[in-house]
């Protein structure tokens, strides 16, 4: 065995969100490096952003590749001070990370890689642990209102900054009614805040986008149930909420609303 280090190739797929997901591994030791990109974890990147072409980001690994491959003669140093300019709007390259190659084999970085990728970027099928999404959570409740056409899901509006702005759901006619998540439940205060802080200026962009004030704004915001993080939570609720949304912590409260708007829209 013999130590070797590692990063995580993360994209962004709608930065009013700043949901950061796992599409590659790049690990290297003192020889060289090997690089891999999930096409399945690309595909679920696509789905998820409404400005990017479904092969948009096939290109990503050839170039990124042939950059990383400017390092010649291969100094470990040099390599990752070079990753680390990689990152950039949507790409992000997290800190480096020990880890060590099985064998001495000429192929250890391959078998890691393919072991890295497999536990890390991988998307898991369902077996019933970690929780569904907030967005699912949701659209188990919105069944109805989805199945009859009376709410669209992932509506995109344009924002006064030019930007796609992409919301969860959208209940249409006189509702006019948008429902959006946020996944807070991380441990780290400042990325709750800034969680919170994106969400905020996205609502503001649609708002000023659409020159309209009749357009509703629900968020449903999946916390961390820890009494030490209430107090930034409850300042993230504010921090939405002054961009004029209402903000909701149970889906069954926000089920309840959209049900109430929905069949009787507010004026």
């Amino acid at each position: 065995m013999r130590p070797a280090d590692y990063v995580v190739l993360r994209y962004i797929p709608d930065p009013g969100r700043s949901e950061e997901m796992n599409i590659g591994i790049v690990v290297w030791d003192q020889e060289g490096y090997r690089m891999g990109v999930d096409r399945a974890a690309l595909d679920r990147v696509t789905r998820q952003s409404p400005w990017l072409a479904p092969d948009g980001l096939l290109a990503l690994e050839p170039l990124l590749s042939q950059t990383l491959d400017q390092v010649r003669p291969f100094d470990p140093d040099a390599f990752r001070a070079l990753l680390e300019r990689q990152n950039r709007d949507s790409l992000v390259v997290t800190d480096p990370r020990y880890t060590t190659l099985s064998d001495n084999s000429l192929n250890a970085l391959d078998v890691t890689l393919d072991r890295l990728l497999a536990r890390v970027v991988r998307p898991r099928k369902n077996s019933g642990g970690g929780g569904a999404s907030p967005e699912a959570e949701l659209r188990k409740r919105f069944r109805e209102w989805l199945d009859n056409k009376a709410m669209e899901p992932g509506r995109v509006f344009q924002g006064s900054s030019g930007r796609n702005r992409k919301i969860a759901f959208y209940a249409n006619s006189t509702a006019n009614l948008a429902v959006d998540t946020l996944r807070l439940g991380v441990s780290k205060a400042d990325d709750i805040l800034s969680r919170a802080d994106a969400e905020a200026f996205k609502i503001v962009d649609i708002r000023r986008g659409i020159k309209s004030d009749q357009l509703q704004f629900v968020v449903y915001c999946a916390i961390k149930a820890d009494p030490q993080l209430a107090e930034v939570n409850a300042n993230a609720q504010r921090t939405i909420e002054s961009a004029g949304a209402l903000v909701r912590t149970d889906p069954d409260e926000v089920k309840a609303l959209v049900d109430e708007v929905i069949r009787l829209p507010l004026l």
